[in-house]
């Protein structure tokens, strides 16, 4: 079980994106200073669900979606729809962020975090064309925990 204190950073990601949207959660200095590349001010789209932010950078994209869920997720049919969505993909655990969080990596595109922090709430953090599969897992990994 994960210590409640391991979740504060993610906790207050949380509140500031429902002040300020995805944007407001993780800003384009944020997204600079994670993968050492320079962005376009983020796009976003908001849905009567959530909010999507998207950072652009020649090739590279950062992508920051939430999303309010109707229903809890059956995450083992939902790990096993992406991986067969993507063939070569692998997902794995990722520890410390929140309850449960699963990092898919993409062979030649980057990495996906798919946090879930709560029964009910989807946090995507998409890291694509920044460089090579560690380059992007880590970026992804210092935007979770931001």
């Amino acid at each position: 079980m994960l210590n409640w204190l391991d979740m504060v950073p993610f906790l207050l990601f949380l509140v500031l994106l429902n002040s300020e949207g995805a944007c407001g959660a993780i800003t384009r200095a944020q997204v600079e200073a994670a993968t050492g590349l320079g962005f376009a001010t983020g796009v976003e789209e908001y849905s009567k669900t959530g909010s999507t932010c998207s950072y652009e950078s020649g090739p590279a994209v950062v992508t920051i979606s939430t999303q309010q869920l109707e229903a809890e997720l059956d995450l083992k049919a939902e790990l096993r729809n992406l991986t067969e969505a993507i063939p070569g993909s692998t997902i794995r655990e990722v520890k410390g962020i929140a309850e449960r969080a699963y990092a898919m990596e993409i062979p030649g595109a980057g990495t996906q975090l798919h946090v879930l922090p709560a029964a009910r709430v989807y946090v995507l953090i998409s890291v694509l064309g920044v460089g090579d599969a560690g380059r992007s897992f880590d970026a992804a990994l210092r935007l979770g925990r931001m």
